[in-house]
This record gives C-alpha cells, sequence and structure tokens, in this order.
C-alpha cells in the first residue's frame, strides 16, 4: 500500500482542478493514461469541464490549461511572501542589533 488515501487524493485534485479552472498536469490528455482513465475510457473528471457531472468528455468545454503552471505560480507567490516577510525581519534585527551596540558603547562611556 502507497499510503496515500486514494479518496483524499482524488477529492483534492479535483478541488484543484475545480477552483483553478485547470485539467490534468499539462492538460486534459493527461488523465487517458491513468488508472481512473483506464476505469473511464475516453472520458475525464467532471472537475475539467463547466459542468456538473462526475465525468465529461473532450467534446465538452474542458478547462485547456494543466495544473502545473497554477501550483506552480501558486508556489511562487508563497516563496515570494514568505522571502520578502523574511528579509524585512531580519532588516529589523540587524536594525535592533546596531542600536543596542551603539547603546552600549554610550553607557560605557557615560
Amino acid at each position: 500500500s502507497s499510503g496515500i488515501n486514494a479518496e483524499y487524493g482524488d477529492m483534492t485534485m479535483n478541488e484543484l482542478q475545480y477552483d483553478y479552472s485547470c485539467c490534468g498536469v499539462q492538460n486534459y490528455k493527461d488523465w487517458y493514461n491513468t488508472t481512473w482513465g483506464y476505469l473511464h475510457p475516453y472520458q475525464i473528471p467532471g472537475s475539467c469541464c463547466n459542468s456538473f457531472s462526475p465525468t465529461c468528455t473532450a467534446n465538452m468545454t474542458v478547462s485547456a490549461m494543466g495544473c502545473d503552471h497554477v501550483v506552480s505560480d501558486e508556489m511562487f507567490a508563497t516563496y515570494s511572501l514568505l522571502i520578502t516577510v523574511t528579509l524585512f525581519a531580519s532588516f529589523y534585527q540587524v536594525i535592533g542589533i546596531s542600536v543596542a551596540y551603539v547603546l552600549t558603547r554610550v553607557i560605557h562611556v557615560i
């Protein structure tokens, strides 16, 4: 067993595809060579389509963009924010250390 709950993985992928209007990794054809695709020949998950059915076909309105771009864009935005916050926090730490050093030098003079 891989230790991954298949239903949870399916739900997560469906939510990702529905929320970000994407389908598969590169495009909807990625679903054809999966276990899901073998069980549902020539169909793709309903989360790829603008319909509320559990499955759909490429003849329906399908999200053309793959989810790899969505995930990488989200990760880039998150890491950019994290790096910016870290740099600002580091800057203020250096300012605080500098002020503390100057104050200790002034106190020793007095």
